[in-house]
């Protein structure tokens, strides 16, 4: 009975040694993730950005609730729903919404195609 479980217990030994092994070279992989919803956060920035600079005063900008933008995936265009609180002509603060057509073929460099107000 002792030498079964001897056996049982370099058996178990050999096949965990190639699991770890397995598991630490894939934990280790840089693999990117390039998934629509990984490349939201992105675009709203970048959105952001562009609604700035056709601003009359960028730096009255506030991008209102920014992380929960809706971004719409429609390849290779990403739509922002954006909401801006920035400074009128008349010297007051007014919310707009905006929205920005961003265009993207990977996912992580955009240009924007349209900003409307």
């Amino acid at each position: 009975m002792r030498v079964f479980k001897v056996i049982l217990a370099i058996i178990g030994v050999i096949v965990a040694i190639p699991i770890i092994g397995l598991a630490w070279l894939l934990w280790s992989l840089d693999i990117p993730d390039d998934s629509p919803r990984d490349a939201a956060p992105m675009a709203r920035v970048l959105c952001g950005d562009a609604i700035k600079r056709i601003l009359r005063n960028p730096s009255s900008a506030e991008m209102l609730d920014q992380p929960t933008w809706p971004v719409q995936h429609d390849p290779p265009l990403y739509i922002v729903l954006a909401v801006v609180r920035a400074e009128n002509g008349f010297g007051g603060m007014a919310i707009e919404t905006f929205t920005c057509e961003m265009s993207s073929t990977d996912g992580r460099s955009f240009s924007a195609v349209n900003v409307v107000q």
